[in-house]
């Protein structure tokens, strides 16, 4: 089983050991099978709307009893075993508050939701689990983002919408199953609003209560439930996913970090790595650095292609979010030589490149537009 390098080092940093998560779904197959109604008109948020930070409430005392909602779902390969769990990382005592949603400052940006986690909390992506992670072997990639943070924790939603299911059995489709169904304790919205003509969703899993039921209306930074460790998991986290309704597959993940909002002065790096153009470069690592600080974050490519999406203007299958604004490099192997990019991080905004082995590094996109026909 492959375990991904990462590591983020910065000026203010302490040693916190990050949990890992479990797989939350099987290749290629729709996570959930239950086709709820799709919003007939689906409307893009204006941009110029803004959301407040949720503030964090007093944690309360969640009862044992919880709603379930019991739908058809393709059965979990078995058995689970050999859970990686990840080695000790440094992370970030300070972040700065996030930017109000929707954000987009480039014409393909599209971050819609904020941080289902509080803002003093740890609210961005644990390292060793991202999109894409095929930590659990190639056939089960990581659908979403952990968050890593205590039981308990208040859990936010990302954006306005209805909720459409809520309890137990969102993967297994069988409420009786607390500590088998890989989700556990989980909620899932449906927003008020899409993208390209399709609806969003977003997941909310591992939780230890709820304070919503399934069919309520619930604004952005309402407090929806709280975190936990239910389900298929090794420490206590928030596993959150994107889904967004593509014609003739419900619920297909998308990569969160490209849809949250990031830190005020921060942005986003997004690339697109292939052998030859076409082919991807699977769970290939590259290593960033800033110019001005030394700092260095190691990620990994995607480590599949099967069983997740990718943006549809982007084509990516890398994503590091939250980094500082400022100039930078990367660094990445390939063919016995090191190829070096240089970029620059904007507030607010992504920053997009694509590497070749034959042709080397450009930032033109893949499309211009969107293309009409979105697998």
């Amino acid at each position: 089983m492959s375990k991904f390098k990462s590591l983020l080092v910065i000026s203010l940093i302490s040693t916190t050991l990050l949990p890992a998560c479990q797989p939350s779904a099987q290749a290629a197959v729709p996570l959930v099978e239950a086709a709820q109604d799709i919003l007939p008109d689906i409307i893009e948020p204006a941009i110029e709307a803004t959301a407040e930070s949720p503030a964090t409430p007093t944690p309360q005392d969640q009862s044992s009893e919880f709603e379930t909602n019991p739908i058809v779902a393709t059965p979990l390969p078995d058995p689970f075993d050999d859970l990686p769990t990840p080695e000790p990382r440094p992370v970030t005592i300070w972040r700065p508050p996030i930017y109000d949603v929707p954000l987009a400052r480039n014409d393909n940006d599209h971050f819609y939701f904020t941080r289902p986690i509080a803002t003093d909390k740890i609210n961005w992506p644990n390292i060793e689990y991202r999109y894409g992670a095929i930590n659990f072997g190639p056939n089960l990639p990581h659908t979403g983002i952990d968050l890593i943070v205590p039981v308990s924790t208040p859990v936010y939603a990302a954006g306005p919408g209805k909720v459409t299911f809520t309890g137990v059995g969102l993967y297994r489709g069988d409420p009786d199953a607390v500590t088998e169904d890989p989700y556990g304790i989980a909620i899932v919205i449906r927003h008020n609003f899409g993208y390209e003509n399709r609806g969003l969703q977003t997941v909310y899993a591992h939780l230890s209560g709820v304070v919503v039921q399934s069919g309520e209306e619930v604004e952005a930074g309402q407090l929806i439930g709280y975190s936990g460790r239910t389900g298929l998991v090794t420490g206590p986290h928030l596993h959150f996913e994107v889904r967004i309704n593509i014609e003739g597959e419900f619920y297909s993940v998308m990569n969160p970090e490209l849809w949250l909002a990031p830190p005020q002065g921060w942005g986003v790096l997004v690339g697109r790595l292939t052998l030859n153009g076409t082919d991807y470069m699977m769970g290939h690592e590259v290593r960033v650095i800033s110019k001005s600080t030394s700092q260095e974050w190691f990620i990994n490519t995607y480590g599949t292609n099967q069983g997740i999406n990718t943006d549809p203007v982007y084509l990516e299958n890398l994503v590091l979010s939250d980094i500082p604004a400022g100039k930078y490099y990367l660094k990445l192997d390939h063919g016995g030589e090191t190829w070096r990019y240089d970029f620059e991080i904007f507030p607010g905004a992504t920053t997009y490149f694509k590497f070749s082995g034959i042709s080397g590094f450009t930032s033109t996109l893949p499309y211009s537009q969107p293309p009409s026909n979105i697998p």
